[in-house]
């Protein structure tokens, strides 16, 4: 409910706006806005635009706020997905901005999470072959072993993630090389949350991580994959839902979450 309220004093008059809500997503607000207005729009960037408006698509109220008036959900997510794929290279992966010539492995694991969602959900459609040439250059990534750093096992690891997310047998089957190795303790996440979408098998994922070595990665990376603190809590809390398991600890995560974006509202993407 949205209360406005005049008040005057002599010739003088001021307005308050006061919105009232019993969701707690509307502490997001304008940190949604500010992400939706981001000035710039490189791939990742783009795909930060895209992504919470289209998972918080439901909720009219919160989308309506963020959203010029003149602008339609559908319309806006068509458009951005079209951006995405005008930044595809001849690799199937995508560059930083439109007609990069490399392919930016980050940017392009962290879109084809967004597009695979928007498969899933059938409501938008999506150019077939460039959607299959980004996976085959998302599948080279969770394949290539050249490199063993942290940066490369997360990555490896998204990749997986995604991939399973479309039902990728394959991926499945590649988790398990990864079992003797000490890992990003998000990356490990993300591994689990595959076996859980796939498996459906609780035991078999607490199994997984209680035995799975992992550490903590907290290094802020402000280029590559882009690691910070904050963001490797949101890939947790993705990764516990898709578990279905431990309520309290996803819980309290989503609480920092919510606080981050309510106190800085105006950080980068």
């Amino acid at each position: 409910a949205t209360l406005h309220a005049g008040l005057f004093d002599g010739a003088e008059r001021a307005e308050l706006e006061l919105t009232l809500s019993a969701s707690p997503l509307l502490r997001l607000q304008e940190a949604l806005r500010y992400a939706v207005h981001y000035p710039y729009g490189c791939v990742e960037q783009t795909t930060s635009c895209l992504m919470p408006l289209y998972l918080l698509r439901k909720d009219p109220a919160l989308v309506s706020t963020a959203l010029d008036k003149e602008q339609e959900i559908g319309s806006y997510i068509r458009v951005g997905i079209d951006r995405l794929f005008s930044m595809q290279t001849g690799k199937g992966g995508l560059g930083m901005w439109p007609g990069a010539y490399a392919p930016y492995d980050y940017g392009s694991v962290y879109a084809l999470h967004f597009l695979t969602m928007i498969k899933a959900d059938r409501e938008l459609a999506l150019p077939e072959d460039n959607f299959k040439a980004l996976q085959d250059y998302v599948r080279n990534i969770a394949s290539d072993w050249s490199q063993s750093n942290d940066r490369n096992l997360f990555l490896r690891a998204y990749a997986l993630y995604v991939l399973a997310l479309d039902g990728d047998a394959d991926a499945i089957r590649q988790i398990q090389r990864f079992d003797t190795i000490t890992m990003p303790r998000h990356a490990r996440y993300l591994l689990a949350a595959a076996l859980a979408r796939n498996t459906q098998d609780k035991d078999r994922v607490k199994m997984y991580l209680s035995t799975a070595a992992s550490e903590p990665y907290n290094v802020y990376e402000p280029y590559g994959c882009l690691n910070s603190e904050i963001r490797n809590m949101a890939i947790e809390l993705l990764a516990l839902r898709q578990m279905g398991d431990r309520a309290e600890e996803a819980q309290q995560i989503a609480t920092k979450l919510v606080d981050f974006l309510s106190e800085r509202r105006n950080g980068t993407t």
